[in-house]
């Protein structure tokens, strides 16, 4: 039985709690929260025996074979890496870090702990993603010419998903302090994680370290995008019960993002146009990649399939090509822990994904 650990409470801990819960051989044992209150009724709520107040004090009573970690980004280095230096095994949410510095230091203490250190990157868990991956090393689509990228919501336009201006489950993303330069690190961590999947080594079988995202693309033009004030200037979010500390985030040197796009290249030359949203109307949470061959184009639109893509050849003709499942990131980190294998994605991957994401932004990541 491995006994996991929870460090954080709030929303992605619930999803933490369930499928760890449900995984044969598992058991939450523990969970710990800055808010001792919220963590004691996160235990009750789903049936862990034991709740702490702070990191420290989990960590010191033990008891637990592995952690998992969905506290705010800029707090990713400070639990893992205590994790880390006990050799317990870490399971970490996107993307792991606020900064190049941290998630280089994370990536590290992984290494020298040999222990698993795993990512949540939670979209390799749909099948339709590895039918794109058949679909390009399978040669489906021919020559690879062009890639379109997009993860769009609108939880900062509407509130569809709660008000964003009090409730801190969603107003610690628009915090440049906390988040990782908003919709940048929050979606397109997503974007680059899945282009690394399809199109990098593992694409072709291959388990062992390799070259990373770093080196199979490359920002082929620097991103531009808008934050909080001037999507409100823009007249894309209301001013209404708008706190004065909310406005004042977007005077940061390096603010949260709420819409960017920015263009890669692949190694091979092929462009990667890349857009994320928080403020698209009419997106609720729309992910989507279209790869265009020079014998057919294939596209994955998580609203239309979770499981299959769609093809078409030049001349016309539609199919649908249907992914095989594999095992979820949640079942590879624990066949991680059981076993010593690599946990695919690891540290080492999100790394990666980390200096891509520098690399877009203006003036890059926050030092």
């Amino acid at each position: 039985m491995i006994r996991i650990a929870l460090i954080g409470a709030g929303g992605m801990a619930e999803n933490h709690a369930k499928k760890f819960a449900a995984a044969p051989g598992c058991k939450v044992v523990a969970c710990a929260d800055h808010r001792a209150d919220q963590a004691a009724r996160f235990a009750s709520r789903f049936g862990i025996g034991r709740s702490f107040g702070s990191i420290d004090a989990l960590l010191g009573a033990g008891g637990f074979d592995a952690v998992a970690c969905s506290i705010v980004d800029g707090k990713h280095a400070e639990a893992c890496v205590a994790a880390l230096r006990l050799g317990l095994p870490v399971f970490c949410e996107k993307p792991l870090a606020r900064s190049i510095a941290d998630a280089a230091a994370m990536a590290a203490e992984a290494a020298a702990a040999r222990v698993p250190a795993a990512v949540n990157f939670s979209k390799r868990n749909a099948p339709a993603l590895a039918a794109l991956r058949s679909a390009v090393v399978g040669g489906l689509l021919g020559e690879v010419k062009g890639i379109r990228a997009s993860y769009l919501q609108n939880w900062v336009a509407t509130k569809g998903w709660g008000d964003w201006t009090s409730s801190p489950r969603w107003r610690w993303r628009l915090s440049p302090a906390q988040s990782t330069a908003g919709s940048v690190g929050d979606l397109g961590s997503h974007l680059v994680d899945a282009l690394a999947y399809v199109f990098g080594p593992e694409a072709a079988g291959s388990e062992a370290a390799g070259p990373g995202p770093e080196a199979l693309l490359a920002v082929r033009r620097p991103g531009r995008g808008m934050d909080l004030a001037a999507a409100m200037e823009a007249g894309l979010v209301s001013r209404e019960n708008l706190a004065p500390d909310l406005l004042a985030l977007s005077a940061a040197e390096r603010p949260a993002w709420v819409e960017f796009e920015a263009e890669l290249e692949l190694s091979g030359g092929a462009p990667v146009a890349i857009s994320t949203s928080w403020i698209a109307r009419g997106h609720v949470n729309d992910f989507r990649i279209v790869v265009e061959g020079s014998d057919a184009s294939a596209e994955l639109d998580f609203n239309r399939s979770h499981t299959g893509i769609e093809l078409r050849k030049r001349s016309g003709e539609a199919s649908v090509l249907e992914g095989e499942g594999e095992p979820s990131t949640y079942d590879r980190f624990l066949d991680a822990v059981k076993n010593g294998s690599r946990p695919r994605p690891d540290f080492d991957d999100a790394l990666g994904v980390q200096r891509i994401l520098d690399a877009l932004l203006p003036g890059g990541l926050p030092l």
